[in-house]
């Protein structure tokens, strides 16, 4: 079933190399978590084979989470901030040369054409939090994701937030003794 979406490490130019050497780090059902978008521009949207997907550099992610994390943190609410650190030590852990998300199975779920511009507005929600300029917190964005994540302060699991992981140990989850 075509559901999932997935936060990819790269090795190489996604674009130029015949063998990128992608790396699945986290990845996400029905949905694109929060934190991803916030490592990408809208113009970080680019298109392969017709499907948008997002693709930067390591240090421009790292820079875009760094310049948004205080503006999603006074968003969110509550104990987010550690959430936030958290997910960016995981991503700073990960360290590869470019960070991408294949929203091929997304895409997929809706006609030609609506998905990318689906895209391009969680980014302009993004970008309205992030400026303070939301007229409401019913965004898009977030409702993708979560409804819960519309209430202030969210009290809700990271998964809407972050995304999961079968194979590598995530900072913001808790491990049975």
């Amino acid at each position: 079933m075509a559901n999932r979406v997935y936060l990819l490490g790269v090795e190489q130019d996604f674009f130029a190399s015949d063998e990128p050497g992608l790396h699945q780090l986290l990845e996400a059902e029905y949905c694109l978590p929060v934190l991803w978008l916030s490592l990408f521009r809208k113009d970080d949207i680019r298109l392969y084979q017709e499907v948008p997907l997002l693709l930067t550099s390591r240090e421009q992610a790292l820079a875009n989470f760094d310049a948004r994390r205080a503006a999603l943190a006074g968003f969110l609410g509550g104990s987010t901030d550690i959430l936030l650190g958290q997910f960016r030590q995981f991503i700073e852990q990960n360290a590869f040369a470019n960070y991408m998300v294949n929203t091929y199975e997304l895409d997929m779920m809706e006609d030609d054409g609506v998905f990318h511009e689906q895209l391009q507005g969680y980014m302009d929600n993004l970008e309205s939090i992030v400026e303070g300029r939301f007229a409401s917190r019913e965004l898009p964005l977030l409702l993708q994701a979560d409804e819960e994540l519309a209430e202030y302060p969210y009290t809700g699991n990271a998964q809407p937030l972050c995304g999961f992981s079968y194979d590598l140990a995530l900072p913001w989850e808790a491990r049975a003794a």
